[in-house]
């Protein structure tokens, strides 16, 4: 079956949204930001209340105040709501010195999160190829906290892959305070300064170890049964997979399409080549055209943004964790 039945997407998660790029573009404040794209609306938090409206100590509904719409339950003693205008402003000075562009910003879950993607001024070398480094801020109504979570996203510019799933947990992402005063903006500077620093030795540490494991034709096709397996037939043959085995068949010619691509010719053979491949199958196939032109979409593909979302890039983390074990099955073959 042809890799057309899926639909590819080209580029980042964000390059979707290309108006919305121009129309922050140089802008250095969250509330210009957030007022441009009409996303300025409030959250507050109300008391949960028993049958008899006896307020339940320590819990509390969240809810947008421009629709009245109900986020969810949080558990707190004193939640500390960080409205969307504020979400950006403790990073304000890195974009008012260059350090960081803003790119794209937007809400999803029905307002329950508002996130920023931001371009951080330099690129770094891994192996043979050229990245740069993005920072995504994300906004929780439903964990108000006073901070803002930062989520490390390195990416290939060669393919726009975010390849993330290399980093660990604890250096995929962070938090920060959403408000600081000016006497504190320096610490933010640098913690953002060192976490790109992290994350740069990071992958150049992962690359290097995975580019040294090799892996054979029949070590692939190990790799597929395992990653994309098909679903047996029962004896009693009560039950056709046909249809769910032409899907499994499309998302493995996808995926050795991306393990073909001209831009992994350097790293044939490894598992190096497996990882990319696979990142870029996760990143850039859609099944369906709506879902793969949705920027809210898109953004929970980046490793960190939607730990609960249920996506292809799964299969990354699986690779990923399971190393040892694909390296056994790779020789084995």
């Amino acid at each position: 079956m042809s890799t057309n039945t899926l639909i590819k997407v080209e580029g980042a998660a964000w390059s979707v949204s290309k108006n919305i790029e121009d129309a922050i573009k140089g802008m250095t404040s969250s509330e210009d930001i957030v007022s441009t794209l009409g996303l300025d609306y409030t959250v507050s938090a109300h008391n949960v209340k028993t049958d008899i409206e006896e307020p339940v100590p320590g819990f509390y509904g969240m809810y947008r105040d421009d629709s009245n719409s109900f986020l969810g339950i949080v558990k707190s003693e004193n939640p500390v709501i960080v409205q969307n205008i504020e979400t950006f402003q403790s990073i304000e000075g890195l974009m008012q010195d260059g350090t960081l562009k803003p790119l794209i910003a937007d809400t999803y879950m029905g307002g329950k999160q508002m996130f920023g993607c931001f371009e951080f001024a330099e690129e770094f070398n891994v192996l043979d190829d050229v990245f740069g480094h993005y920072f995504i801020v994300v906004n929780d109504h439903l964990k108000p906290d006073g901070n803002v979570q930062v989520i490390n996203t390195p990416v290939r510019i060669a393919c726009m892959n975010a390849m993330s799933s290399a980093l660990r947990r604890a250096g995929l992402k962070f938090k920060i305070p959403a408000v600081v005063d000016a006497s504190n903006q320096s610490t933010i500077h640098n913690a953002i300064i060192n976490a790109y620093h992290r994350t740069v030795a990071t992958m150049q540490k992962s690359a290097e170890e995975m580019v040294k494991i090799k892996i054979s034709r029949e070590g692939i096709n190990k790799l597929l049964d395992e990653l994309f397996p098909y679903i047996e037939e029962s004896e009693d043959s009560t039950t056709n997979h046909s249809r769910a085995n032409q899907t499994v068949d499309m998302q493995r010619e996808a995926f050795v399409t991306c393990l073909n691509a001209d831009n992994l010719a350097n790293y044939q053979g490894t598992m190096y080549q497996v990882f990319n491949a696979l990142t870029d199958y996760g990143t850039h196939y859609y099944r369906n055209a709506d879902k793969g032109f949705d920027l809210s979409h898109r953004m929970t593909l980046v490793p960190g943004m939607n730990p609960e979302a249920t996506t292809e890039m799964l299969k990354v983390s699986k690779f990923i964790n399971n190393m040892k074990k694909f390296e056994d099955i790779a020789k084995a073959a």
